[in-house]
């Protein structure tokens, strides 16, 4: 963000995710987080959404340059995962991981109610 400071107004904001996975009998089972976003500005994020509906980004860019840490992620033995490229790499293998997290993002840049009305 630029010299001044505006109430309110973050570098990096929290959105909790849910992340809803595939499991026996056609149920799923859904698994909640938090990801730690880098804010971008109002012309960043009009370029992102340009570039990624042009295909000249992906959705793994956009999470590899925008996310920045998660919190309450657990793994198999409910142990917490730590946030670093390697089980960042791992996760996005996973698919609705990846969708949660991008999902998560485009809620921070147009909002849950924008996102419920485009859909």
């Amino acid at each position: 963000m630029g010299n001044i400071h505006f109430k309110g107004a973050r570098d990096t904001v929290s959105v909790k995710v849910t992340a809803k996975l595939p499991q026996d009998l056609g149920k799923t089972m859904s698994v909640p987080f938090h990801c730690k976003f880098k804010v971008p500005d109002r012309p960043t994020a009009q370029q992102i959404t340009k570039d990624a509906a042009a295909g000249k980004l992906t959705d793994d860019e956009i999470i590899r340059e925008y996310l920045v840490g998660w919190d309450r992620l657990l793994d198999a033995d409910e142990q917490p995962v730590e946030f670093s490229t390697e089980n960042l790499d791992e996760l996005l293998t996973i698919g609705p991981y990846q969708a949660a997290i991008v999902n998560g993002f485009l809620e921070l840049l147009y909002g849950r109610e924008a996102l419920r009305q485009k859909n």
